[in-house]
């Protein structure tokens, strides 16, 4: 008789916080971890937190430790879930299986400014001396921070089969699992992927008949594509919108999604070869026009310092899954708004990555998709926006931005086949991804 035995996961115990309600960045939340219990010694505890509900992202406390406790302070917990934030705690024991207990905290906003922000912490960003946890969980806060939106004006998102508002003013987020749509933050509904027939056949149609790609016939709106409806027997294509109708600080207007070159026509809903964007008036700035000039100028800079300090901690710190996942994560929440990234920022966010995807292929570390799918959009990130070339009175210096950025985006889309490749077999399905720019394909033979 052979006796197979095999490990399990710690015994969960009791997660508190305390206190359970407080004030976002003032309060410090003391999280402790007790009653847990495994035979392979030691445990390890790790800490993070998520301000969305509905689609959650764990942003990091602490990494792996043996002290079952820390202390933080948190963000404000978005207004639609009460100021709820969800702190978890995941326990390994010394074989790496691992088990997680999630609870609630009430954090509540307060009136902190950017500048206060940037006071406040700026010190401890610039401070070589501060340990990677500490670096790590403050660089997780204040990405949290500069990451939320004003969704006061937001419509109901679950009605449209989207995420509530949380990174974009006034917008919804993605599209719920099974549901496809225009735009990953929009205000548009969201369909069954079954639905995408539909839109496929209109827009075929459309292709194949000149007169047919302005307007179509129809008696009712399942005559027509996705996004458009049936109004005196014609089908109606409906403009897509900028991100809180640009604050009443700016005009809307259409851009292309390939060069980034603006248009002078409409852009529809449904058609991925353009998109609305905010021309700010003057003294604005931002997607939605939200922020003054001063305000982008603090935001960039905050996010400058912090893809610095990621890039000092992804230098120094042991490569492991773990790790490796906390470096791609913090990355892609501080590239998630592109328009808050200064030129300097780029930069060091390209070299972040180009680290991030070396110390990977060196260490042969497993990814998942979801690794692999943020290592992506913070690549995306480093693509030249119109308003980064507007300020070059000099042609040549623009085409030089663009040439570089494509240089570097080739570059970093190698390593990443590299990195992918390593976790593909021969004749396994290739692995496909794709973003707003590139589609990248990866297969063994």
């Amino acid at each position: 008789m052979v006796v197979v035995t095999t490990n399990g996961p710690p015994v969960a115990g009791l997660l508190n916080p305390d206190p359970a309600t407080g004030a976002a960045m003032t309060t410090v939340f003391a999280l402790s971890a007790v009653q847990w219990y495994d035979e392979d010694l030691p445990l390890l505890y790790e800490f993070a937190y998520s301000v969305l509900l509905d689609d959650i992202e764990f942003s990091s406390v602490r990494s792996k430790a043996e002290l079952s406790y820390t202390s933080t302070i948190l963000p404000a917990g978005q207004e639609e879930n009460e100021h709820v934030v969800l702190i978890r705690v995941q326990v390994f024991d010394h074989m790496q299986a691992s088990s997680s207990l999630t609870t609630n905290a009430t954090v509540m906003p307060t009136q902190l400014t950017l500048e206060g922000l940037s006071n406040q912490f700026g010190g401890d960003l610039e401070d070589s001396s501060t340990n990677n946890d500490d670096s790590r969980g403050l660089v997780s806060l204040l990405g949290s921070v500069l990451n939320a939106a004003n969704c006061s004006l937001s419509p109901d998102c679950g009605s449209l089969h989207r995420y509530h508002c949380s990174s974009v003013d006034h917008t919804c987020g993605h599209c719920r699992e099974g549901y496809f749509g225009d735009g990953l933050h929009a205000n548009t509904a969201c369909f069954a992927i079954g639905e995408g027939d539909r839109f496929r056949q209109a827009q075929q149609l459309r292709a194949s008949d000149s007169a047919l790609r302005v307007w179509k016939a129809c008696v009712a709106d399942d005559g027509c594509g996705l996004w458009e409806t049936c109004e005196n027997n014609v089908c109606m294509s409906s403009p897509k919108a900028c991100p809180g109708a640009c604050s009443d600080r700016g005009a809307c207007s259409y851009r292309s999604s390939i060069d980034n070159s603006l248009l002078n026509g409409t852009c529809s809903l449904g058609d991925s070869s353009c998109e609305a964007v905010c021309r700010c008036d003057a003294g604005y700035a931002g997607d939605s026009c939200s922020l003054t000039e001063v305000e982008m100028t603090l935001k960039r800079e905050m996010r400058r310092q912090l893809i610095s300090r990621m890039l000092s901690i992804v230098e120094s710190d042991d490569v492991d899954e773990t790790t490796l996942t906390s470096w791609v994560s913090s990355l892609r929440a501080l590239s998630q708004i592109a328009s808050e990234l200064s030129r300097s920022a780029k930069a060091v966010l390209a070299d972040a990555v180009q680290r991030v995807l070396e110390s990977a292929i060196e260490s042969e570390v497993p990814i998942s998709w979801k690794l692999s799918s943020d290592i992506l959009d913070a690549i995306t990130a480093l693509q030249w926006a119109q308003d980064d070339l507007s300020d070059e009175s000099d042609d040549s210096v623009g085409s030089s931005l663009v040439e570089e950025s494509v240089a570097t985006t080739k570059e970093l889309l190698l390593l990443y086949t590299e990195l992918v490749s390593q976790n593909l077999i021969v004749g396994e399905v290739p692995a496909e991804a794709s973003t707003s720019l590139f589609s990248a394909v990866t297969a063994v033979f």
